[in-house]
C-alpha cells in the first residue's frame, strides 16, 4: 500500500534537508516529492528574500525548474573567491534540460547558476553560457551579491548587483516559464555592456533562459 503524493507532501514538509536527502536515497517512490521539498527548503534556508523573489511571482514559482548543484572546488576562483568557474558541462551532468541551479559553496555562501542563450542577430551568432549570482561575503551583515562567469561574454549587468540588475535577472529567469525573449541594446556604461529593453527597436541582441 502506497500513500498518495498529497499526503506524503504534508508528512515530509516537517523534514529537514538531511532527512529529505535520506528519503530520496531509500524510497524511490517518494523521490519526486522529497526532491521538490528539498529544493524549496534549501532556497528558504540559504537565500535572502531579494534572491528568492527571482524564482516566484503571483502567477507561478520556479521551484520545479530549479536543480540542486553540489559545489566543487573549480567553481571558485582561488585568487578572489569569486564563483566564476561553473561550466555548462557541470550543469548538464545534473540535468541537461534544466537552466537554473542553486548551491552553497565550501565557505557557506549561496549561489545560483543560470544557463543562458544570447543571440546577436547582426553577426548571426548564438551562444550558450553560464552566469552565476553569488553572495560576495560570508558575514551576515553584508548582503552584497555579485555575478561571475568563466565565459568570455560582455556583462549583462554590473558585477556587483544592484536592484535594477536583479530586476533584469528576474525578467530573464522568468522567461523559463513565459518563453519570452528579452532584447538588449548596447550601453555606454563602462561597467555594463548591455541594457535590457522590451521596446528596443533594433533588437540586435537577445537573451533567454529556456
Amino acid at each position: 500500500m502506497y500513500l498518495p503524493n498529497e499526503l506524503l507532501e504534508i508528512i515530509y514538509q516537517y523534514s529537514n534537508l538531511k532527512d529529505l536527502q535520506t528519503i530520496k536515497k531509500v524510497n524511490p517512490f517518494s523521490y519526486s516529492i522529497a526532491h521538490k521539498l528539498q529544493k524549496k527548503l534549501f532556497i528558504e534556508t540559504y537565500f535572502p528574500e531579494k534572491i528568492k523573489v527571482l524564482l516566484r511571482n503571483n502567477d507561478f514559482d520556479l521551484i520545479d525548474s530549479v536543480e540542486l548543484l553540489p559545489f566543487t572546488d573549480h567553481f571558485m576562483n582561488a585568487c578572489c573567491d569569486y564563483i566564476d568557474g561553473v561550466f555548462i558541462e557541470d550543469l548538464d551532468k545534473i540535468n541537461p534540460k534544466a537552466n537554473i541551479f542553486v548551491g552553497i559553496d565550501r565557505i557557506g555562501r549561496p549561489f545560483m547558476s543560470i544557463k543562458l542563450t544570447m543571440e546577436c542577430y547582426l553577426l548571426n551568432i548564438k551562444e550558450t553560457f553560464v552566469n552565476t549570482l553569488f553572495k560576495r561575503y560570508t558575514n551576515t551583515d553584508n548582503e552584497r551579491w555579485c555575478v561571475g562567469s568563466c565565459y568570455d561574454y560582455r556583462n549583462l549587468t554590473h558585477i556587483s548587483l544592484d536592484a535594477s540588475d536583479l530586476q533584469l535577472y528576474k525578467q530573464v529567469i522568468y522567461s523559463t516559464k513565459t518563453l519570452q525573449t528579452i532584447y538588449f541594446a548596447e550601453n555606454e556604461d563602462e561597467d555594463r555592456d548591455y541594457i535590457v529593453s522590451e521596446q528596443n527597436p533594433d533588437k540586435l541582441y537577445s537573451i533567454q533562459c529556456f
